[in-house]
């Protein structure tokens, strides 16, 4: 899709994809890493077209996705994973991994229903004050935290409030932003 909305181009298996749902992209340098149902594919944009180069992670349903310490990181269904060379190697205690981010040299992760985690060295730590998030996102040292809306019971509920968490460096998850829409 260009910026300015139009489509340009879809891929497929047929393309190289491993698998027709993309749940997760992850864009660094040159490389565009595409997170799907069956894997991840490493693959390289041009002008032509969108080249697949290899397919890691065969049959993991990849939902998110982080470079970490130079390496790629998978969050899965199944849990969390670390690509070492073609290797996948599994990081912790399994279980669904729905986002991951980057931030303060730590790895962090949200596990539904267990809360959001930071992964140091080989330990998954819980953070404190939080439950759970939809998503992360890493801006240097700061990791933000969006929540899942607090009080909302039923549909067609107005004046829904988003807030943003900051985590601080000794792990205390405070509030940042909030915005009612």
């Amino acid at each position: 899709v260009r910026a300015e909305g139009a489509s340009t181009e879809v891929y497929t298996p047929r393309d190289g994809l491993p698998d027709g749902t993309v749940r997760s992209l992850l864009r660094k340098g040159p490389t565009l890493w595409v997170g799907t149902d069956r894997g991840v594919a490493r693959c390289r944009p041009d002008a032509s077209g969108l080249h697949v180069q290899a397919v890691v992670g065969a049959g993991l349903r990849v939902e998110a996705l982080a470079i970490h310490a130079g390496h790629l990181y998978l969050g899965t269904t199944t849990g969390l994973f670390e690509v070492r060379e073609a290797e996948v190697v599994p990081h912790g205690p399994s279980g669904r991994v729905t986002a991951l981010a980057s931030a303060g040299g730590d790895l962090y992760l949200t596990r539904p229903g267990r809360g959001t985690y930071r992964l140091q060295g080989e330990r998954l730590r819980r953070l404190r004050g939080d439950r759970f998030a939809w998503d992360l996102a890493a801006d240097g040292d700061d990791l933000w935290i969006a929540p899942p809306p607090l009080g909302i019971e039923g549909v067609g509920v107005e004046g829904v409030v988003v807030r943003l968490h900051r985590v601080e460096p000794d792990g205390t998850v405070t509030e940042k932003k909030e915005r009612e829409l």
